[in-house]
């Protein structure tokens, strides 16, 4: 069967496709970014000689020169599920870009086979099969279509490796926190152990005042109660390390239980990585979960120019062939079945997709609205860590005095008591009371090792060096 079009009519289909296409690129709008919050930089930048752009990095935990803790790191880049999930996330969204970019202009195909049963003998029973091919395209609003859905994946891509990046970061700084933490029960457990030698030597020393009669049985009872409400600590301490080793090695993508983690450097030994004294507000740009939300806006925009597209009369041409294969190639050739057709549809009063538009249209503002909290939010978690950071460094400067002063005490109560001035009671008193000075000092450090993690994490992290404003 030969297929003979209507010259004159696909000529004025042509004419009516040209002149439609331009009110199709005009219905699409280009993407703007919406007004945000601005600040000039942030205040409660701490004293450095060093700027944000010198210092965040893409590996900025090595700032913090532990082998152990990039040990770690790596461990869970390479094992966690969470992560592994959101990787698979990124893959997902580009095949689907893929498609977005070539599925408008493939065809379609089928082959069908059939079997007709029949008892009558002028309708024979008999079986079939057939080769179907058929292709259509909107000549109106399909290319601007097909580049409007490829922006829209595009966006949904980006989203997807910055949600990958947000969490890898949360992933980072808390392996980080626990990791420092675990370092810090170490410490306590350390100086516990030091406290409880000492009670010790402290209730022999009444133990044989009492003997002697200078010394209330009440007064030992209650060292022995001291010592036992610290040898509980001790032991509640210990349980938390264990929890917080379960919880870490969790993070890792290790089994719990069967990975634990050796007691390392004592966290005082571990330097805080440097802090930014002058960081742009801009730069927090760079933070991910601004990307994404910056992406779920533009996905939105374009599912806004998709609504308009599809409010846009149709003008299809559609081409399809079908074969039928069990015959001979030359009956095939003759019994060859080909449509060309063009086709216009207008809906000039379509409530359904003035809905949709109106629904795609309030998306794209809460998507707005969405992006520019996430910014508000931003600057506020910056600022509240630099002045985290700040308050820990001022009470460092404290805690450390108070060390200091308490050690030369002991110097002094050692010195009086190889002079016999004093009795060994009251060194191992000023001994306990630099134990705790000690304790409150590594507290504090472990603070500022998770504050300088939180200035981080705030800032989004790490980046290449070309970051541009």
């Amino acid at each position: 069967m030969e297929l003979i079009p209507d010259h004159k009519f696909f000529s004025g289909v042509l004419i009516a496709a040209l002149v439609t296409t331009g009110c199709a690129s005009k219905t699409v709008k280009e993407y703007e970014r919406p007004e945000t919050p601005e600040k000039a930089a942030f205040a409660a930048a701490p004293e450095s000689s060093v700027n944000a752009l010198e210092v965040i990095r893409p590996e900025w935990w090595q700032g913090f020169n532990d082998q152990k803790l990039s040990e770690l790191i790596k461990l869970a880049t390479d094992n966690n599920l969470d992560l592994a999930n959101l990787l698979l996330d990124i893959e997902k969204a580009g095949i689907t870009l893929q498609g977005a970019k070539v599925d408008p202009f493939l065809p379609s195909q089928s082959i069908s086979l059939g079997q007709n049963d029949s008892n009558d003998s002028n309708n024979p029973s008999s079986k079939n099969a057939s080769l179907n091919f058929g292709w259509e395209f909107d000549f109106i609003g399909g290319l601007q279509k097909q580049k409007t859905g490829v922006k829209a994946s595009y966006a949904r891509f980006l989203g997807a490796e910055a949600n990958k990046r947000a969490f890898f970061l949360t992933l980072v700084s808390n392996i980080g926190n626990r990791y420092f933490q675990l370092l810090s029960l170490d410490d306590s457990l350390a100086l516990l152990s030091s406290e409880i030698e000492n009670l010790r030597k402290i209730i022999s020393v009444e133990e044989l005042k009492f003997k002697e009669g200078l010394l209330a049985e009440s007064a030992v009872n209650q060292r022995r109660i001291q010592l036992s409400d610290v040898e509980n600590r001790k032991i509640t301490l210990q349980q938390q390390r264990d929890t917080e080793e379960l919880e870490l090695t969790l993070l890792l993508g290790m089994v719990p239980g069967e990975y634990p983690i050796e007691k390392g450097p004592t966290v005082y030994q571990i330097k805080p990585i440097e802090i930014p004294a002058t960081a742009p507000a801009y730069i927090i740009e760079n933070r991910p979960d601004i990307i994404a939300a910056e992406q779920a806006l533009l996905a939105a925009h374009e599912q806004v120019n998709l609504a308009r597209l599809d409010r846009l009369p149709s003008l299809t041409l559609s081409l399809s062939v079908t074969q039928n294969l069990r015959q001979s190639m030359a009956a095939m050739l003759s019994t060859l079945t080909r449509s060309l057709a063009a086709n216009l549809t207008i809906i000039p009063f379509d409530s359904r997709k003035k809905r949709a538009l109106e629904s795609r249209t309030i998306e794209q503002k809460q998507a707005a609205n969405t992006y520019r909290q996430t910014i508000l939010r931003a600057f506020k978690e910056v600022e509240q860590a630099l002045l985290l950071y700040d308050s820990l460094q001022r009470q460092d400067v404290t805690l450390r005095q108070k060390h200091m002063f308490l050690e030369k005490a002991l110097d002094t109560t050692n010195t009086r008591l190889n002079a016999g001035l004093v009795s060994r009671f009251e060194v191992i008193e000023t001994e306990n009371r630099l134990l705790a000075a000690k304790q409150a000092l590594y507290q504090n450090h472990l603070q500022i090792l998770n504050a300088s993690i939180g200035i981080y994490k705030a800032f989004g992290g790490g980046w290449s060096s070309k970051v541009s404003s």
